[in-house]
């Protein structure tokens, strides 16, 4: 349904995060699908695309239809929920990679997702994911703004390790987010 919608998208965490590091998509449990649209705007045209296609809004008024409010919710938020009321699956729209420790500009969210960008077969569907250095600090940051509320994460970020993840750039990741984050 994603990929028919046209609209560009990386998948973080959960089913591709369990893919990389275990070798099996249903590895490690989790209970959505999380997708990043570094385009606002594309963000709304995917909520309009599946709210057609019978998908519902998970929590109320959690869109706002009037431009200049939306816009200033959208730079207090990262993502919306949506849900399958047929087959139960829920999917979270992000436009950030954390609004709190990862935030971007548009444009230099787009810029560097266009360098790193890896590709992962998921169940015979090749899917684009952020290269293991950046969602490495992406799933620190995540951990830490849930207060490291469940165990996997950590021993997620412990199987890490075993892709071999570049040192160096990891290290550029985080202090990149030092100087440019929120």
């Amino acid at each position: 349904i994603l990929s028919d919608s046209k609209i560009d998208f990386w998948v973080l965490k959960g089913i591709e995060l369990s893919q990389r590091n275990y070798g099996d998509p249903m590895a490690r449990t989790f209970g959505d699908l999380d997708v990043l649209i570094p385009n606002k705007a594309q963000v709304g045209q995917l909520r309009t695309y599946l709210l057609g296609r019978g998908w519902l809004e998970k929590f109320k008024d959690e869109w706002i239809d009037d431009q200049p409010r939306r816009d200033w919710y959208m730079d207090l938020r990262h993502h919306i929920s949506l849900i399958d009321p047929v087959h139960q699956i829920s999917v979270e729209l992000h436009w950030q990679l954390d609004y709190r420790f990862l935030k971007l500009s548009e444009n230099k969210l787009e810029g560097i997702l266009c360098s790193e960008t890896d590709a992962v077969e998921i169940l015979g569907r090749t899917v684009k994911v952020l290269k293991p250095e950046l969602e490495y600090v992406f799933l620190l940051s995540h951990a830490t703004r849930h207060g490291w509320s469940y165990f996997k994460w950590l021993v997620d970020l412990h199987y890490f390790t075993k892709v071999q993840l570049d040192t160096v750039k990891q290290q550029y990741w985080i202090n990149f987010f030092r100087m440019w984050g929120s």
